[in-house]
């Protein structure tokens, strides 16, 4: 978790460098956990000594770890491996507890449609617009002359919240509004 937000912080900063190191490190460890070895499953499981565990996000938290690694790739004009990791994020999106937040990411899609477009593959960048339009049909896709995207992130990240009997079930729900306007 600190090296997310010391990830976020660099490349707020526009230190990609650091944003990069911290990023690398912070997949590290989430392929530790969401792999397939032994170590990785004794991770996954519910009922496993806390004291012994170590952060392991929540599905939203993890692809965005991987969204901020492959805009640090797209930065870097590394189009294949941003292309791969924004592929990556999708599969933690898998992982989602709730069904009907499962994998449907449309800006992970749409940024693989983007990394493989100025990759120079048209028919992957197609594919992968058309699927996230599936997931948000007012994303617009980019012509052949277009060569530059302006990502803004605005407003807040989805909230935690508990439900059920003792609270110990973790859900999510929209962010309250901030009043934020795009002009």
């Amino acid at each position: 978790l600190n090296l997310m937000e010391i990830g976020v912080t660099a490349l707020a900063s526009n230190d990609l460098e650091h944003a990069r190191n911290a990023f690398d490190k912070v997949l590290d460890g989430i392929e530790s956990i969401w792999g397939t070895g032994k170590a990785a499953k004794k991770a996954r499981q519910l009922w496993y000594n806390e004291d012994k565990k170590i952060f392991k996000g929540a599905p939203y938290e993890r692809v965005m770890a991987y969204y901020y690694r492959g805009l640090i790739y797209l930065a870097n004009h590394q189009y294949g491996n941003a292309r791969a990791v924004f592929r990556a994020g999708q599969i933690q999106d898998a992982f989602a507890e709730e069904r009907n937040h499962r994998a449907d990411f449309a800006l992970m899609k749409y940024l693989e449609g983007w990394a493989s477009k100025c990759r120079g593959d048209p028919d992957l960048a197609s594919k992968a617009f058309a699927k996230a339009k599936e997931f948000n049909s007012g994303l617009p896709v980019p012509n052949e002359g277009q060569n530059a995207i302006v990502i803004a992130e605005l407003g807040y990240a989805p909230r935690k919240v508990t439900d059920g009997v003792g609270h110990y079930q973790l859900k999510y729900r929209r962010a309250r509004s901030n009043e934020t306007q795009a002009t």
